[in-house]
């Protein structure tokens, strides 16, 4: 006799919500905007440590971030100002990585998208946050070599 035994594993999905308001929603419309790019994507989710994560989103074009509980999928109930972590605009691009704690982002800094910034947020200790917003003349060449 044979027995088979097998084992099921269940798979629970969570979703959070994170949505701009009716409000957000309409400024950002005001703003000319179309509907379509108002919502709040998620340009940046890191892992902060084991046991939350680090998510930056559009927003509505007002860039918010906030800490997710990633055990319980919970999001923190206060949000921080995101210019300088992610973009305004969920076409532009950007990138970011948390190291040692600490979150690095290049990405732009102003509405418009004419603002590249490097920067270091999440700062502890003796470190302070760091801002690099004159990167657009690095980017284009402008720094010259002492060694020439």
């Amino acid at each position: 006799m044979t027995v088979i035994i097998t084992s099921f594993i269940a798979v629970t999905r969570h979703t959070l919500d994170w949505s701009p308001s009716e409000k957000d929603l309409e400024e950002c419309s005001m703003k000319g905007k179309k509907m379509a790019d108002c919502p709040n994507f998620i340009r940046v989710l890191q892992f902060l440590n084991s046991t939350h994560m680090y998510a930056c989103g559009t927003f509505a074009f007002s860039p918010r971030c906030t800490y997710i509980n990633s055990e319980s999928l919970t999001m923190s109930l206060n949000t921080v100002e995101g210019r300088g972590r992610c973009p305004y605009d969920p076409y532009q691009r950007n990138t970011a990585i948390i190291v040692d704690g600490e979150l690095y982002t290049g990405t732009v800094a102003d509405y418009r998208g004419n603002r590249p910034v490097i920067s270091r947020h999440l700062s502890e200790g003796s470190r302070v946050d760091l801002k690099l917003d004159d990167t657009l003349g690095w980017l284009e060449g402008e720094c010259t070599d002492s060694h020439s």
